[in-house]
């Protein structure tokens, strides 16, 4: 078996950048409680101290969530795909596609690489996301539909 696509990484360090712009928010506001002399402090400034690590502590799950994914995400062999997942590997017979597209990630205007892998069958559609350099999977993913073909045609 050999393996085409693998999960795009670079969210990684754009979460481990919010964790920080997120402590550096944390730091500002225990400072800025611990200057002030005002003795009577409400509880709500507490409840605003527990928003930035809240979403800290949601980044960092994020993190583990994405990362335990297995890297390599797509395969094949001479007659099957295989789309794997976290604890099962999903099959798919080659002459049962009848196309594969590509979508890729867009935010705020920007295009990514990286985006989904949707393989379309006679009764199921399988998408697979935050597959890196997304396109080039798919265009290498046809060539591979088109040489099976070929071969089951030849005589």
């Amino acid at each position: 078996m050999k393996i085409v696509g693998h999960q795009a990484r670079g969210f990684v360090a754009f979460y481990g950048f919010m964790i920080f712009i997120m402590f550096m928010v944390e730091i500002f506001f225990i400072s800025s409680l611990l200057e002030s002399s005002n003795p009577n402090i409400d509880s709500d400034v507490y409840y605003i101290l527990l928003l930035p690590l809240g979403f800290i502590v949601t980044l960092i799950l994020a993190i583990i969530y994405d990362l335990r994914k297995p890297y390599e995400s797509i395969g094949y062999d001479d007659q099957y795909f295989y789309i794997f997942h976290r604890k099962k590997t999903i099959t798919i017979p080659i002459k049962d596609v009848e196309t594969i597209l590509s979508r890729r990630d867009k935010s705020r205007g920007m295009t990514f690489t990286s985006g989904a892998v949707i393989f379309k069958t006679d009764n199921k559609n399988y998408k697979i996301r935050n597959i890196s350099q997304c396109e080039d999977v798919v265009s290498t993913l046809h060539k591979i539909m088109k040489e099976s073909v070929k071969e089951r045609f030849d005589v």
